[in-house]
């Protein structure tokens, strides 16, 4: 079970990642596409907080180093159950947290993300999972 534990986390913070880059693209273009028309009304207009952070929230090397946090934190656990043989209860409880806290935030994120039109159907293609 260790290697597919941590094949299977790997795959669903894979999918985390991916969710969060796409709604961070779409809402930094919106933010863009506001802030075009909003600095000629108000020049002290506050910049949002897609535009600011880009270079970090926005930029998936530096998100890979976050989500690796979790992941690490996950495999570790399932090392630990699969050692200890505690296999039956902590392994459910293990299993269920680290694959529900994932799906719920991907969820959120789906929720959250606008709906647009996109040529590419990178939307779309989110909705699939």
């Amino acid at each position: 079970p260790i290697l597919y534990g941590i094949c299977t986390f790997s795959f669903i913070y894979i999918i985390v990642l991916r969710y969060w880059i796409i709604f961070y693209d779409v809402k930094w273009s919106q933010a863009s596409n506001d802030a075009q028309w909003k600095k000629f009304i108000d020049e002290n207009e506050e910049k949002c907080w897609f535009l600011t952070h880009k270079s970090t929230f926005g930029n998936i090397t530096y998100c890979s180093k976050i989500v690796t946090v979790p992941w690490l934190l996950t495999c570790i656990t399932i090392i630990f159950v699969d050692i200890t043989n505690d296999a039956n209860l902590l392994w459910s409880i293990c299993n269920f947290s680290a694959i529900f806290l994932p799906i719920a935030f991907v969820t959120i994120l789906w929720n959250k993300t606008p709906k647009i039109e996109d040529e590419f159907r990178i939307i779309k293609e989110a909705r699939y999972f």
